[in-house]
Formats: structure tokens, C-alpha cells, sequence
């Protein structure tokens, strides 16, 4: 996982806010807290929801997501991602910026505490 996107690649960027939790706020649901990390994938076209299940692995969680959302492009909407229909989903609406936002919520476990303090590499 990268902290930042390296805007040269022909990728596809994924925005991974893990960490936090949605809250109903004035002018609608929000994602409060938490962290954000990016990670790229080169082959959009084998995107899976297997391959969306590493990002938390990689990024230190070891009890994954209990769900797991991304922000429509041209709506002002999150969509659940539960199956790989919804993660190819999510690909065919692939903005030009290349850039997905990605929602985590729940998951856990202790290796994560290890993984902020430095103590694994992904």
C-alpha cells in the first residue's frame, strides 16, 4: 500500500478509507474517522472481490471488513460491494480519473495495531 498515487501509471487507483464508520450528519451519510491509504492495481479487467479482500490484509487487518462500500462516481451515492458482481460493478463505472473510493467498515484484529506501529510491511 502507497500513501500516495503515482499519477504516471495507467493503473487503476483505489482511495481505501479503513478504520472509520458512517454517521447520518446534516446534508446526508458521511464516513467519520479512520484512516486513508491507496493502493493501485495494474489489470482492471481481473478486478475481484478476492482481490478487494487483500486490501485490508495488506493494509494490516487480519478479521476482514463486515462491509464494505465505494462512492459512485456520478451520483452522490454509496453502494455496497458483498459479492464479485458488485466489485465488477464497480469497475464498468471506472471514472476518467482513474481514482475509486473505497469504504471499510468493521473488521479488526491484532496484527493491525502491529502493522501501525511498523512491525509488518505490505
Amino acid at each position: 500500500m502507497n500513501s500516495r498515487i503515482d499519477c504516471e501509471s495507467e493503473g487503476v487507483y483505489f482511495e481505501i478509507h479503513h478504520g472509520g464508520k458512517f454517521e447520518d450528519l446534516p446534508g446526508g451519510h458521511h464516513y467519520i474517522g479512520g484512516e486513508v491509504h491507496w493502493a493501485e492495481i495494474r489489470d482492471p479487467d481481473n478486478f475481484s472481490w478476492v482481490e478487494l479482500n487483500t486490501f485490508p490484509w495488506r493494509l494490516g487487518y487480519r478479521q476482514p471488513p463486515h462491509h464494505y462500500w465505494f462512492k459512485h462516481p456520478y451520483m452522490p451515492a454509496y453502494l455496497p460491494i458483498t459479492n464479485d458482481n458488485e466489485a465488477m460493478k464497480m469497475m464498468s463505472l471506472l471514472p476518467s480519473s482513474r481514482l475509486i473510493q473505497i469504504f471499510c467498515v468493521g473488521g479488526g484484529g491484532e496484527a493491525n495495531q502491529a502493522c501501525r506501529r511498523g512491525a509488518c510491511r505490505s
